[in-house]
């Protein structure tokens, strides 16, 4: 009931030209509120700036001329509002133009009010000064005068052109927690936040974005529960936050392993959960080179080390830590070999390999698999196998093997243990189900 009060008083102000006296106010302002526009291919960007923080908007007028004759000017809004409407007067190579916004939700971001690309066929030029309108929930109202100049910063705190309003992101999360995004519809180049919020005993175990195309898309974790990236030029993004459930983790043997490093969770996750273990008493050597067979014991120990029959490679002998797992893997299809008869148990696994490896398992077990990632973004694409393009796009797209923040993949890197316990937890977390 409420959102139709509102669109009825944006109505009557719509139908009148005569302004009402304040009544309680509404918005409050930080010094004198701006129009802000910049001059775009297709149009004129409109925002307002200089709001007071923790107020909200729910309805909008906005009065201005403009220079010359433009009897088609209207405005493409900036949010998904109820009912929107364009006044235009045209009178002695003037334009007067009175917008009016409506919308069932607050329309500004904190001090911020985008309104939208103001469209004009011709060239032109607004005024120095514009007047404004504002509605809060309880259709209370405040009228000001706002200046009216070029450039100024951007929504979400990033600076240059505005662009044209994108479509609003699409969230999608598993496990227990809340996700906020602010702004939640953003120009190219706009710094985007997510506050990925977890539920007591749960923390946030990956935030993933993709653009339409299903790029990556880089994420900026800031600190507590806050992450950001810069809005693609392409329309809306997909994010993907993922929580799970906090384990405290037990105190390590490991002397290499201090709490301090970026892998100490995971480390301490594949240890506890007996995925991984030392390479000696008190030693994990996180640094040191994973090799094939190494993986395939690791995926062995998942399914609980199984029983396996079968030849094998000839390279694999028996007796040896990884002979039981990789007949097992063989045996479902995991594992191929390099087609030579030999599989290779001590060479060093790269990471098309391991995700290759980890692609095959998922199918085996019926996982969903279907997910995938365009990889054209990454300077080294082409560096990629054929036999290992469809499991690379899959497990970028899953959060398992991202980019190295140089704009490259590294299809053919060696994968550390530490790197590989970090993997190995984000298949347990964001795969299996």
């Amino acid at each position: 009931m409420k959102g139709k009060q509102i669109s009825a008083a944006v109505a009557a102000l719509a139908l009148s030209c005569v302004m009402w006296s304040p009544s309680a106010l509404a918005v409050e302002f930080q010094g004198t509120p701006a129009l802000i526009y910049r001059m775009e291919e297709d149009g004129i960007a409109l925002e307002v700036e200089g709001l007071q923080a923790g107020e909200s908007v729910y309805a909008v007028q906005l009065t201005l001329e403009l220079n010359g004759a433009h009897p088609d000017v209207g405005l493409i809004p900036w949010e998904s509002y109820v009912e929107t409407e364009n006044k235009v007067t045209v009178s002695e190579e003037k334009t007067s133009l009175s917008i009016y916004l409506d919308a069932q939700a607050p329309i500004n971001h904190e001090t911020e009010l985008r309104l939208g690309c103001l469209q004009l066929k011709e060239a032109g030029s607004l005024p120095g000064e514009a007047q404004l309108t504002l509605l809060d929930r309880d259709l209370n109202r405040t009228d000001t005068t706002v200046r009216v100049k070029e450039g100024g910063s951007s929504g979400g705190g990033s600076s240059g052109g505005a662009g044209r309003p994108s479509e609003s992101a699409k969230v999608e999360q598993t496990g227990q927690g809340r996700v906020t995004i602010s702004p939640a519809r953003a120009s190219a180049g706009t710094k985007v936040t997510i506050t990925a919020t977890p539920d007591p005993g749960s923390k946030v175990a990956s935030v993933i974005v993709t653009d339409k195309n299903g790029n990556p898309v880089q994420v900026t974790a800031e600190g507590g529960d806050q992450f950001t990236f810069l809005q693609p030029k392409n329309g809306p993004v997909q994010i993907r936050v993922d929580f799970q459930e906090a384990v405290a983790p037990k105190d390590l043997p490991f002397a290499d392993i201090q709490k301090t490093d970026w892998y100490y969770e995971a480390v301490s996750y594949v240890y506890q959960k007996g995925l991984m273990t030392g390479t000696a008493a008190e030693t994990f050597d996180p640094e040191r080179t994973t090799t094939r067979g190494m993986i395939v014991t690791v995926l062995h120990r998942m399914e609980g080390a199984p029983t396996a029959e079968g030849t094998g490679f000839q390279d694999v002998t028996a007796g040896a830590y990884y002979t039981d797992a990789v007949l097992w893997a063989s045996a479902h299809g995991i594992v191929n070999g390099y087609g030579n008869g030999s599989f290779g148990p001590d060479d060093p696994i790269n990471r098309e390999q391991m995700a290759t490896i980890l692609y095959r398992y998922a199918a085996c077990k019926g996982y969903d698999v279907s997910e995938r990632a365009e990889l054209i973004s990454f300077r080294d694409a082409g560096q990629i196998s054929g036999y290992a393009t469809e499991a690379m796009s899959w497990a970028n797209a899953c959060g398992l093997i991202q980019g190295l923040g140089d704009g490259t993949l590294s299809p053919e890197g060696s994968a550390t243990r530490a790197q590989i316990a970090a993997i190995l937890m984000r298949f347990e977390t964001n795969i299996v189900k």
